[in-house]
């Protein structure tokens, strides 16, 4: 039995582009970011990991673009199209990548896997493959490393190193590869 107050541990929030314009005709009114923040901060606490898409309801309105000569519809799905492209699900079967998540360009030098994962919110160091690094190795994490999302999961990838330095066995992917995801 799971003595959680929650039921899900990890959830999507879409926030609607429209909603963030407050009292605005156009944009982001700060008073409602705030207001959206402390609630967030508020669910968060219940230990609920958070993963939010903003729609582009402030930015493209379908009503507004057919005033100037556009079809409604082409303009509301521009607005979804912007909040599809944040959710960067792609057909190859990657999920996405993350912008942040805390700890992680914090990292530098070499630590092993089960370092990096213990000391940020990722879930797994992963070949490109999906197969697992092993816990004890050591993996190169300069320059900044670059999570992304495979399987629902927080995931970094890494390769074998294809330079003949002395340390670590295992890189990170660089940012170039990362670029797929």
């Amino acid at each position: 039995m799971n003595d959680s107050p929650v039921q899900y541990h990890r959830v999507l929030l879409k926030l609607s582009g429209e909603a963030l314009m407050g009292e605005l005709e156009y944009g982001i009114e700060p008073k409602v970011i705030q207001r959206i923040a402390a609630e967030i901060a508020t669910a968060r606490k219940t230990g609920v990991e958070i993963a939010i898409v903003v729609g582009g309801g402030n930015i493209f309105r379908g009503e507004g673009l057919a005033r100037s000569g556009m079809d409604r519809v082409t303009g509301d799905h521009m607005g979804m199209i912007g909040a599809l492209s944040a959710v960067g699900l792609r057909r190859s079967g990657h999920d996405g990548r993350f912008i942040w998540l805390k700890g992680v360009r914090e990292l530098s030098g070499t630590a092993t896997a089960a370092q990096l994962v213990e000391s940020t919110g990722i879930d797994a160091v992963e070949t490109v493959d999906g197969g697992p690094i092993p816990k004890e190795a050591e993996v190169r994490v300069d320059p900044w490393p670059r999570p992304v999302l495979l399987r629902g999961r927080a995931v970094l990838l890494a390769q074998k190193k294809r330079d003949d330095n002395a340390g670590s066995e295992w890189e990170l992917l660089p940012k170039e590869a990362i670029r797929r995801y």
